[in-house]
């Protein structure tokens, strides 16, 4: 074996060792860890962010007319192979491809998307103990009869959509809405078959029946289950054949599992995310759309009126620290609204505000009390890092001269209190339904919005959002919403704090084709997924 050893060292230059063992054969499957799967209903609402797998799940089975780029999270076709726009940016037009088919082999006709957008609609009237009860109905509250199905619930069927044969599906709004196509890339707006949701023999949240790259072949059974390619997808068929998810006891318990090896696919606790990202690199904490913020209470008498007392409160805040101490990477220091990761997002729209400056903070603080500022509460919600967030602030702010008190209290009980008004900051996230500013901008700064809880208004930012909504050239449209960005942060309704990213680790030998492995939204498309060498990591 020594001499074997040396003739390749002296001979490695000119050729290989023919000793050596041959490559490893990939893994015959994909192993992703989730704490468990509930209901596969694309309406189905059992659980927010975090260790359940239904979204990462039914991302493998469901898709809708649009879907959105891995890189980039601007729209493009789904199941439809185009759409038109009018010029009034009020009616869209979308073809849907020839060759989809749902897993039970039957073609997906434009029926069945007027049933399943019209089913959506519909669960605004579902009952209260219907798991489809909290689906986002109110995606669709634009499209002409949505009143009639989800307010009145007297219809079944919205009158805006309307199939134009079998291929084609026309949607008609009541307002000007140019992204709308983005908003039918949610799970939530999926196609599905309409005679397998009527059948009475099935149980489609267990086993359903969708269009995606894999289809259930073993359901859930409490301890995991098996999803199989499609044979007959319409697009590119995966590299992964076969994708088995395993339930674990909770997020640490999935991330020991992949340390070990039993896994490929894990989310990752926050407090192992350095080391997962020094032993499986960076691909799965991807930048997403989300917003971690602190809204400034305008009806406050305690100086949140003041600009100034705003924007030096803004600066004392150390997003740096607290996303690297709390956080440990897993969030971004938010120097503006939008997040980067949206199409047309920027890195640093209010950097003259937002970075950290204790002395420039101290003066502004001075010029809108010369005699001392008040004390503030800040609230947060008990659970996680939210109390060591709002300790974080209150320290900060207080080497700036201002004293904080932090208040704590349960989550919907937070949430309950943010219309009462008897907090001056407030902690808020937010996740735009779509990836376009739109999503984040209108809701929380338009001042008719119902999550406009700042009670912040400008006539000029709702014409500015308004003029935006209804330019139909993607280019144009992004420039417009910037500009509204630029109003907000000029006004300074909110101290943002931190952009949220994805926080999952994947074995080695993992590649995505076509993007990232986790996309802006924070999801994973198994389909894009192949076994080969493996990755460095810094």
């Amino acid at each position: 074996m020594r001499r074997l050893a040396a003739t390749c060292a002296l001979a490695l230059a000119a050729s290989a060792c023919t000793d050596s063992e041959p490559p490893a054969r990939p893994p015959s499957e994909l192993r992703v860890g989730v704490r468990t799967v509930g209901s596969l209903d694309p309406l189905a609402v059992e659980a927010l962010e975090g260790e359940r797998g239904e979204t990462l799940v039914r991302r493998q089975i469901f898709e809708g007319l649009v879907s959105h780029d891995p890189r980039t999270l601007e729209p493009k076709p789904g199941l439809a192979s185009g759409w038109t726009v009018s010029p009034d940016a009020r009616t869209f037009t979308f073809l849907l491809r020839k060759d989809v088919r749902f897993h039970d082999g039957t073609p997906v006709k434009a029926s069945d998307v007027v049933f399943s957008l019209s089913r959506l609609a519909r669960a605004a009237c579902a009952p209260e103990a219907s798991p489809t009860r909290g689906a986002p109905s109110y995606l669709l509250s634009l499209v002409v009869g949505y009143p009639d199905v989800a307010g009145g619930c007297k219809s079944d069927i919205l009158a805006g959509v309307a199939a134009l044969g079998d291929s084609t599906v026309s949607i008609a709004l009541s307002e000007p809405w140019a992204d709308f196509p983005s908003v039918l890339g949610h799970p939530a707006a999926s196609v599905v078959p309409e005679a397998e949701i009527r059948s009475e023999h099935r149980q489609f949240g267990e086993k359903p029946v969708g269009t995606g790259p894999y289809t259930v072949a073993e359901a859930w059974d409490g301890g995991g289950m098996r999803l199989e390619a499609f044979g007959g997808y319409w697009g590119r068929q995966p590299a992964i054949r076969r994708v088995r998810v395993i339930g674990t006891r909770d997020e640490a318990g999935g991330y020991l599992d992949l340390l070990q090896g039993k896994l490929h696919y894990a989310s990752v606790p926050a407090n192992r995310a350095r080391q997962a990202r020094r032993k499986f690199g960076d691909d799965g904490f991807a930048r997403t759309t989300g917003l971690y913020f602190f809204g400034f209470n305008l009806r406050s008498a305690r100086g949140m009126k003041m600009l100034a007392f705003r924007q030096g409160l803004s600066m004392a805040a150390d997003r740096s620290g607290i996303a690297s101490a709390i956080f440990e990477g897993t969030r971004d220091p938010a120097l503006g609204l939008t997040s980067p990761a949206l199409p047309g997002g920027r890195a640093r729209p209010c950097a003259a505000v937002c970075l950290h400056d204790a002395d420039a903070a101290r003066a502004k603080i001075a010029e809108a009390f010369p005699d001392g500022p008040p004390e503030i509460t800040i609230g947060v919600p008990e659970e996680g890092s939210n109390p060591a967030v709002g300790e974080a602030l209150a320290k900060a702010f207080g080497a700036a001269g201002v004293t904080a008190r932090v208040v704590k209290r349960p989550v919907l009980d937070h949430v309950k209190g943010l219309d009462s008004g008897d907090l001056d900051l407030f902690q808020f996230g937010w996740v735009p339904a779509y990836p376009a500013a739109d999503g984040l901008l209108f809701p929380l700064f338009a001042s008719t919005a119902r999550d406009n809880f700042m009670r912040y208004a400008n006539p000029e930012v709702d014409r500015l959002l308004a003029e935006a909504r209804r330019t139909v050239e993607p280019g144009d449209r992004v420039r417009r919403f910037a500009k509204a960005e630029e109003a907000i942060l000029a006004d300074l309704p909110v101290l943002p704090l931190l952009w949220y990213r994805s926080s999952a680790a994947m074995d080695l030998r993992l590649r995505a084709s076509g993007g990232p492995a986790v996309d802006g939204l924070g999801l994973t498309n198994f389909a894009r997924l192949s076994f080969g060498r493996p990755r460095e990591t810094s």
